[in-house]
């Protein structure tokens, strides 16, 4: 238990450090998390939002996936490259709602894969939230 407790320390340690989460990531990871939160029960296919919130986190770091995994103990630091490569294949309904709700969270009116999130783009387009694209 020790052994892991130590990588894990010094991880979040430096988390602290704003050149590897910045305050503008925090504020997004923070937004798209608390919109993944408000949607969840509403999407078409469900999700695993633990998973999802995961994702959002661990995207929010400033470093290369290579560098998290090495940082931390050998099952956090698999886990969370396998989440980053997860969101860079969005081969998942988890992956796919990260970056539809990150592009909405920077303001881009992109295409999505599901009603609902089509549903609030259009909503948040009406809003003066976003701009129409297409």
């Amino acid at each position: 238990m020790r052994a892991a407790s130590r990588p894990i320390a010094r991880f979040l340690q430096k988390s602290d450090q704003p050149a590897l989460i910045g305050q503008g990531a925090a504020e997004r990871a923070w937004r798209t998390a608390l919109a993944a939160m408000l949607v969840a029960r509403h999407l078409e296919r469900p999700v695993d939002l633990l998973r999802v919130l995961e994702m959002i986190v661990v995207q929010a770091i400033e470093a290369p996936a290579d560098e998290i995994r090495t940082a931390l103990d050998p099952d956090n630091g698999l886990h969370a490259f396998g989440l980053l490569l997860e969101l860079d294949n969005a081969g998942t309904s988890e992956a796919r709602l990260v970056q539809s709700l990150g592009a909405l969270m920077d303001g881009s009116a992109v295409q999505t894969h599901d009603g609902f999130l089509t549903a609030l783009r259009d909503a948040m387009v009406d809003a003066g939230a976003l701009h129409r694209i297409g």
